[in-house]
């Protein structure tokens, strides 16, 4: 089962250190957008191995009846992100919200309980206790009452409701009665649960009516029961998360083990490598002619070797490369009618719409750049910097231009394109010839007055 869990896991304590090394920040509406947009990240990744095995345990527990398809499992993800997404959502006001670091205690705090063995230990006391508690009262029973068959029944509800009240109430260690009471009431509430709706299916099979004033009651009964067991699952979480002073030191030690999958290890381990990269760079500068030309031919033969690799490889799995080969097309394929639908199947405007936004995100990206750093850059550093983002710029009103061609009224993208290319092609250029020249007149006149 630990192959199942852990990536999920690992996933998921990857996003909750990263929410967290985000809002340890100052609060600012990106740190908000951050939040929200990694939280939507985290469910569309968790949602793909919770789907496939969702899906795969609906086609065993189907037997044959449905075939395993990946409209089964879009569908199915898209349940999840329809059950997820509400959460974040609702609290999108809440620059703390980390529910990735929640999932973690609420996992931490199975371990800690031992759930199959509290499941187990409800599951024998809601059968046995009954039985017994009723062997020995209805001997009572006949002693008294002979002849009134009827109390036999009293009798063993009697005995049902002692036994949970005695199973929940019964358990003087304060935490081991909330988990007991939660296991219970939750296991009662899954019983009541699937005998309502089997009753309801069942009398719609048989073509009987079904008069609302009867289903109602019930179906507002298992609300009040099911928000019963949302209060104890509260407060079982308060009494082992938020109380308890222990949890704290038993979570850093959790993590601890796991710090390899965390988003901090992953940031200091990508800084290392660009670190030794640079290290290689720097040695290949000086390198002389001839270690470089030594070098160029390793990295010719590794190629070389790889291609080779493959090749063999190509020529003895070809059967099973064609097949995931193809199985990748077919859910690359579907992922873009999926994307293109989303425009009304317009293929064209789909496309220039991903296109726009990849621009988007490079001109967002040398904005805030040249905005954070723009004091410390010498002036042709931030002729350069002016420069790129002009061009970005000119891309996006040119793409927005292209999108919108069939619209009469767009005399004003016209004009705007007409300044850009203005400013991009003559004004940026002459303003750099003429910071050159200044920069050039400035650096001999100082070398005039050294040498004087």
């Amino acid at each position: 089962m630990d192959y199942i869990i852990q990536p999920f896991l690992f996933t998921t304590y990857f996003f909750a250190t990263l929410l967290k090394d985000i809002q340890q920040r100052k609060t600012t509406f990106v740190t908000y957008i951050k939040t929200i947009l990694f939280h939507l990240l985290y469910i569309m990744i968790i949602s793909i191995p919770v789907g496939g095995l969702m899906c795969l345990y609906i086609v065993m527990f189907k037997q044959g009846q449905i075939a395993l398809s990946f409209s089964l499992f879009l569908n199915l993800n898209i349940f999840i992100w329809g059950c997820m997404l509400p959460i974040v959502l609702l609290n999108i006001g809440n620059p703390k919200l980390n529910i990735p670091n929640f999932i973690i205690n609420i996992y931490l705090v199975i371990i800690k309980i031992n759930l199959l063995k509290q499941v187990m230990l409800a599951i024998a006391w809601a059968i046995s206790a009954p039985l017994l508690y009723f062997y020995l009262f209805s001997n009572i029973i006949f002693e008294l009452f002979p002849e009134e068959n009827w109390l036999l029944v009293g009798t063993l509800v009697l005995c049902f409701f002692f036994s949970v009240m005695l199973f929940t109430e019964g358990t003087v260690e304060h935490k081991q009665r909330i988990v007991r009471k939660f296991m219970l009431w939750f296991l009662l509430f899954l019983l009541l649960a699937g005998f309502s709706f089997s009753q309801i299916v069942m009398n719609v099979k048989d073509g009987n009516e079904i008069e609302m004033i009867f289903v109602v009651p019930v179906v507002l009964g298992l609300i009040f029961n099911f928000s019963f067991i949302l209060e104890n699952a509260r407060e079982l979480y308060k009494v082992y998360v938020i109380e308890n002073k222990d949890f704290l030191i038993e979570k850093q030690e959790w993590m601890d083990k796991k710090e390899s999958y965390s988003y901090l290890y992953l940031k200091n381990t990508l800084y290392l490598k660009r670190e030794e990269l640079k290290i290689i760079k720097e040695k290949y500068i000086q390198m002389n002619r001839r270690e470089k030309k030594q070098f160029h031919k390793f990295i010719i033969k590794l190629f070389l070797i790889m291609v080779l690799f493959y090749g063999i490889g190509q020529f003895l799995f070809v059967d099973q490369i064609e097949k995931i080969e193809l199985f990748m097309t077919d859910i690359f394929k579907e992922i873009y009618s999926l994307y293109v639908s989303m425009f009304q199947g317009d293929e064209r405007v789909a496309i220039i719409i991903a296109v726009l936004t990849c621009f988007l995100y490079y001109f967002y990206k040398e904005l805030k750049i040249g905005l954070s750093s723009f004091n410390l850059y010498s002036l042709q550093e931030k002729i350069n910097q002016i420069e790129k983002i002009v061009f970005l710029l000119t891309a996006i009103v040119v793409i927005v231009f292209y999108l919108f061609n069939s619209n009469s009224n767009n005399l004003w993208l016209e004009y705007m394109v007409i300044i850009l290319m203005v400013i991009l092609v003559i004004i940026i250029p002459l303003t750099r010839i003429i910071v050159n020249k200044i920069n050039t007149i400035n650096s001999k006149n100082d070398n005039n007055s050294l040498d004087q």
